[in-house]
């Protein structure tokens, strides 16, 4: 079973939606969120399908990095539906993205994970990322589901 990649469409909402779920352990209504990723020259969100399914996706937003000087950007998010994992899947989304990005120009690929996800953090690091910095966050939305 192969899996192919292509730019995401809008028509992709419930399975990006279901992903984003899955990979945030939180629901929510993340169209307006789509509806802008789509829209905005600064991200590429790259699906995989299986038979016409989303099965996977990677989110990539490239900008001006000030305190380095240089284009930089994060990946905001990898995932794979979990019965479709370890299959090479994930690889081929974090290396299309790495690829978009390197095209792009940027210098610097920024990756979070949980620091208990051993398999994000191996995944990760078998693909050549390391670890540079501890990141914090502020929740401003306050009460948006996400774990503390």
């Amino acid at each position: 079973m192969i899996a192919s990649l292509r730019e995401a469409r809008l028509t992709d909402y419930a399975a990006i939606n279901d992903l984003a779920t899955a990979l945030v352990h939180f629901p929510a209504d993340r169209r307006a969120s789509l509806d802008a990723v789509l829209t905005s020259a600064e991200h590429d969100l790259i699906v995989a399908e299986v038979e016409s399914e989303v099965i996977g996706y990677v989110h990539l937003m490239t900008y001006q990095d000030l305190s380095h000087g240089a284009l930089a950007a994060d990946l905001l998010g990898l995932v794979v539906r979990s019965d479709m994992r370890r299959r090479g899947i994930g690889t081929a989304l974090l290396r299309e993205i790495i690829r978009l990005a390197t095209k792009r120009g940027v210098g610097e690929l920024h990756v979070n994970a949980e620091p208990d996800n051993d398999a994000a953090l191996s995944f990760y690091r078998r693909h050549g990322a390391h670890i540079v910095r501890t990141q914090l966050e502020f929740d401003l939305a306050g009460g948006s589901g996400r774990r503390d």
